[in-house]
């Protein structure tokens, strides 16, 4: 008399087509995880950044026109390409002890930035009297080397309304 036993298990075909299945969810799951971290660091980025121009604009209207594009007291403020403003990395502006913005490298290594923000003043044929237009360039990290860095450029424009 045979005795049928029943065999259980899966085959090695079985288990080699399900790890694939399993394998090619796995790296859409990880892809969409990889998308959504490079998203969200971006849009970190953007928001520090609105907030980093707007403290900038804020600034150079506390400076003054006149200040900003040098009549009277000599050459242009903004004119080179060191930068001019030092942030956080929260997109804070970095200030000294006196509450003032910190403006050179040096003394902002101290307060450890992230951002730096250089000014350029962008003058056009066609600009009205009285209006100075101002290219301000954002780069980060600081630490990296410059040819690494990421670059944003915001462009906008300063009013002589201040000056009366």
């Amino acid at each position: 008399m045979k005795l049928f036993i029943k065999q259980c298990g899966f085959s090695l075909v079985e288990v080699v087509l399900a790890l694939g299945i399993v394998a090619v969810g796995l790296i859409g799951v990880i892809s969409v995880i990889s998308y959504s971290l490079q998203s969200d660091s971006a849009s970190r980025d953007d928001t520090a950044l609105g907030l980093m121009t707007q403290t900038t604009i804020t600034e150079l209207h506390a400076i003054g026109y006149s200040m900003v594009i040098g009549t009277g007291s000599g050459a242009p403020k903004y004119t080179d390409a060191d930068p001019d403003y030092f942030f956080a990395a929260s997109g804070a502006l970095c200030r000294d002890a006196m509450g003032a913005p910190i403006t050179n490298a040096t003394a902002a290594s101290a307060n450890l930035p992230v951002y730096c923000c250089t000014v350029t003043i962008k003058n056009s044929p066609q600009q009205p009297s009285g209006m100075v237009y101002l290219r301000l360039d954002f780069s980060w990290p600081i630490a990296a080397p410059t040819a690494k860095r990421q670059h944003k450029m915001v462009f906008t424009s300063l009013a002589k309304y201040d000056d009366f």
